[in-house]
């Protein structure tokens, strides 16, 4: 019955995707020109980690990171409900974190300041400025209050069934009159010695860090390394809203019984005791423990070790310069909306990287500016995956994945067409975890059988209704009145992958530092290669330059394959 609901749920948000999509975009509304974007390039949805057949605490404990965690693809999960993620939805929202940030010694933190909402890491089209962290709340909140209702206004006019053309209105005409004087703002936590230690939410604040968990079996401590119950197959249902993606599905094959996964995963404990089951170990502290960064060591044997957590806070309708990561990573989203764009490790020569940021602008808001300024940027998009946020969900992110990030536009900034579509994202079912996916079934199939057989209490249904309704006008509120995106990242090394000691660079403080090798083959480029070409002609070495540059390309090419095999 679940499954069903939840594919429901799915369908829906996929047609109202693709009903926003195809509608006339709203030349102010942003996530309308990314709908279009999506549209146009086919961008397909990341597939998601679905459990949704698995009722075995113990499954959901130990199957993600033998599975996932070596597949190397981004994959969605959740959205998770709010004791999942320790009180972190209720913990974190701006006006708590407000209140938690008070009694810290250190208020004052560093934030981007930008007069543009793309930032653009490589061409520094920001500046950092150091406030208390109520005055980043306030300018954000003040930005808002601004700026609000722009696509709304836009829609009045035209109204009539008919949205205006973005099309036919160049970005940066469509938003001069609103972008000329306006601020964005932009904050992601540092370390205790900012230069020296990576982030973590505990020297940003104890209390922060006392209020988020991660979901019981994404704990890093879950990372046993013990083999998953039953490999995982692609489902039919999905996460993101398009047909064409698949979703991670507890059942060992199509022909299987789902039974016998569980069965299989409800041995893990005896295998355990045993001793049936070894594996390299388990961090011996959580990420919220002391430390000089205030992240924890693991032992050498350990499948994952703890890089940094990090906390965001960005103004709705900022969009993050594309960029990768060193680090495996979850990008938990606590409140507001976010869509990622994600590119494979292989699009790297396509989006002009510089150390490990690209200067394309606007790819997620689908701005069309790129394709004259970086044409090989198309590319990359038509390899590229994505997926919204809401709160709860999670995305996990491998190394080396390239990917852009957009906080949705506040709800005052979004079309109507866009609006159904948020609506659908924030009435997402939540997935139950450990013990409670068994009861949440059975108490499902109890009210089931109940209504099927009327004898369903009209009065406990009316009294529902009620909440439900009560609830439903809360969130309407929270929607309308414009406030700060929240997530929070959790940075992990895989510690299994073979010769991880030369993967990873040292000291790498912001998780985004190349191993020491690639240096040294820069070094050898410039010092070496380049001076072998200076008796020719300057046109005829870049020749032989871009020649070799396809040589290198095939090896990678051929890499990727026997990778892939």
């Amino acid at each position: 019955m679940e499954t069903e609901k939840r594919d429901e749920m799915l369908q829906r948000e996929r047609q109202l995707l693709r009903a926003a999509a195809r509608q006339r975009p709203c030349a102010e509304c942003i996530l309308c020109r990314s709908n279009a974007c999506i549209e146009r390039w086919q961008i397909a949805p990341i597939s998601a980690f679905s459990l949704a057949h698995a009722e075995s605490k113990v499954f959901w404990d130990t199957a993600f990171f033998p599975v996932a965690a070596r597949d190397r693809r981004p994959l969605f999960l959740g959205p998770f409900a709010d004791e999942a993620l320790g009180g972190a939805l209720t913990a974190l929202t701006v006006d708590s974190l407000l209140e938690k940030m008070a009694h810290e010694q250190k208020k004052r933190v560093s934030v981007h300041v930008a007069p543009s909402r793309c930032l653009n890491f490589v061409a520094k089209n920001f500046k950092y400025e150091f406030m208390d962290f109520s005055e980043l709340v306030q300018s954000i909140r003040r930005e808002l209050r601004s700026g609000r209702g722009t696509a709304a206004r836009r829609d009045a006019p035209a109204g009539r069934g008919e949205a205006s053309d973005a099309s036919s209105i160049p970005e940066s005409h469509a938003e001069a009159a609103d972008s000329s004087s306006r601020r964005y703002f932009y904050f992601r936590s540092l370390g205790r010695r900012p230069a020296k230690d990576p982030s973590s939410l505990a020297a940003l604040s104890p209390a922060v860090a006392a209020a988020f968990r991660l979901p019981p079996g994404l704990r890093l401590e879950d990372a046993t390394g013990a083999p998953c119950p039953s490999s995982p197959t692609p489902s039919t249902s999905s996460a993101s809203p398009e047909s064409s993606s698949s979703s991670y599905s507890a059942s060992a094959s199509p022909s299987c019984d789902a039974c016998s996964a569980r069965r299989e995963a409800a041995k893990e404990p005896a295998r355990r005791r045993d001793g049936e089951v070894t594996h390299a170990g388990r961090i011996k502290q959580t990420i919220g423990e002391k430390g000089a960064g205030g992240c924890s060591s693991a032992p050498a044997e350990a499948p994952v070790e703890a890089h940094s957590t990090v906390l965001r806070v960005a103004q709705p309708g900022l969009e993050l310069w594309t960029h990768y990561d060193i680090p495996d990573n979850f990008l938990v989203q606590i409140s507001g909306y976010k869509r990622v764009f994600l590119f494979p490790p292989s699009a790297v020569d396509r989006l002009a990287i510089r150390c490990s940021s690209s200067p394309v602008e606007g790819l997620v808001s689908g701005s069309s500016e790129f394709e004259q300024t970086h044409p090989e940027a198309v590319g990359a998009l038509r390899e590229a995956r994505y997926v919204d946020l809401s709160p709860g969900s999670i995305l996990f992110l491998p190394t080396r994945w390239i990917h852009g990030v957009l906080a949705f536009p506040a709800w005052t900034d979004l079309c109507a067409g866009c609006r159904s579509y948020v609506e659908a994202l924030g009435s997402r079912s939540v997935e139950p975890v450990g013990d409670a996916r068994a009861s949440h079934g059975a108490d499902a199939q109890q009210r089931g059988c109940e209504r099927d057989s009327g004898v369903l209490d009209a009065t406990a249904e009316a009294t529902a209704r009620g909440l439900s309704t009560a609830q439903s006008l809360k969130e309407e509120d929270a929607r309308e009145t414009p406030d700060a995106c929240v997530s929070v990242n959790v940075f992990f090394y895989d510690r299994t992958v073979p010769n991880a000691e030369a993967v990873y660079a040292k000291k790498d403080v912001y998780g985004n530092k190349d191993p020491e090798m690639y240096e040294e083959a820069r070094a050898i480029i410039q010092e070496k290669v380049v001076p072998i070409f200076s008796a020719l002609p300057d046109t005829s070495s870049a020749f032989y330059l871009r020649k070799l540059s396809l040589e290198l390309q095939h090896i990678a090419k051929a890499m990727e394959e026997n990778g892939n095999a």
